[in-house]
């Protein structure tokens, strides 16, 4: 939500009957209260680093929301993404992680890999150039429960995706 960030969220599953629409959704507001000690957080859905421009503060998003409960490291999109290409381009990015690079080195090489296996229509930097990297761009650490935060990281990004497909209007 542009004209309100603060009411931005994550949506969750509503399947028990007794639970509101409100109490499946964790908004950018209740985030920032969160203590989120995450080395990495990847949030691949839509414009999730857009938001209203505060002067002093600067945009208040998704993103900064994570950020300022404690996350290190963000990876957010500025604009809609392709929900048929930003898995292929997170997975590049996430064997990139694997092997060791740095966060900003694995996304960087990611964007990369995925335009050397693309076809020329899927190119367009609209389907690869709108996630960006906020935070330390270090590598991951892999000698403590990191490798936790990476998998729900994960495991949200692919939530958004489908729960972004389930809610799109065609």
């Amino acid at each position: 939500d542009e004209a309100a960030s603060e009411r931005s969220y994550l949506a969750f599953s509503t399947t028990p009957k007794d639970t509101t629409l409100e109490e499946s959704q964790l908004t950018a507001a209740e985030i920032f209260n969160l203590k989120i000690p995450a080395e990495m957080v990847v949030l691949s859905a839509c414009r999730t680093a857009v938001g209203r421009l505060y002067r002093g503060e600067g945009i208040m998003s998704l993103a900064r929301s994570f950020r300022y409960a404690g996350a290190r490291t963000l990876v957010a999109s500025l604009w809609n993404v392709d929900d048929t290409q930003t898995p292929n381009l997170m997975a590049f990015f996430y064997e990139n992680l694997k092997k060791g690079l740095s966060k900003s080195s694995a996304l960087t090489n990611a964007k990369r890999l995925y335009l050397t296996t693309v076809s020329h229509d899927k190119a367009h930097p609209f389907y690869w150039a709108g996630f960006l990297l906020i935070g330390e761009e270090t590598a991951l650490k892999t000698n403590d429960f990191t490798w936790i935060w990476w998998l729900l990281g994960i495991i949200l990004s692919v939530f958004l995706v489908f729960r972004w497909l389930k809610t799109r209007k065609y």
